[in-house]
């Protein structure tokens, strides 16, 4: 499902003159896991991490809801800004589930359990002091004042980019069905 909610937003923001990419290491390869998107808003880079959890499962702890490996190709290669972007979704229906709530969070208060690589449990992740805008799924309910206003505008594109329903059809492109994320 996150792939579907990247790809959404950057549906949303690209119009908007925001450059959405899908950060690449050294050489062009772009491995997998964290982060997903670097966002551009002007000149300022901001990494942007996609979770989507059931509504069941958002509360709760477990070893690896984030993590991060270092390596010598990383798709790291800019100082910015880390943002991640939860969203919790619950089925309706067969393959039919929508948003019941999201929370985007500052990286920089993540405290991580140090192993080879860095982990943090959903209760880490969505601490309160991380939080800077939360929704209950259509309206943004909780807004911390951040000091740069492009950021808050991302911030808000994102939080409204995912608010509609989405299920998971067969098609594999978002484009055979523009009103759904899958």
């Amino acid at each position: 499902m996150s792939t579907q909610v990247e790809e959404r937003l950057e549906a949303k923001l690209t119009p908007k003159g925001i450059r959405v990419e899908t950060p690449q290491a050294e050489g062009g390869r772009t491995p997998g896991g964290c982060p997903d998107r670097l966002i551009w808003c002007g000149d300022q880079p901001t990494y942007l991490e996609v979770k989507v959890s059931r509504e069941e499962n958002i509360d709760q702890g477990s070893a690896r809801n984030f993590f991060y490996q270092p390596t010598p190709r990383s798709k790291i290669r800019h100082a910015a800004r880390h943002l991640l972007a939860g969203f919790a979704i619950k089925e309706v229906s067969e393959k039919t589930w929508i948003l019941t709530r999201w929370k985007i969070v500052d990286l920089w208060f993540l405290r991580v359990k140090l192993k080879p690589e860095y982990n943090a449990d959903n209760l880490e992740i969505y601490r309160e002091e991380a939080i800077l805008l939360e929704g209950d799924g259509m309206h943004v309910t909780k807004r911390k004042v951040i000091g740069c206003a492009s950021v808050g505008f991302i911030l808000h594109e994102i939080a409204t980019a995912v608010v509609v329903p989405f299920s998971r059809p067969t098609s594999r492109s978002t484009r055979d069905n523009p009103g759904f994320l899958r």
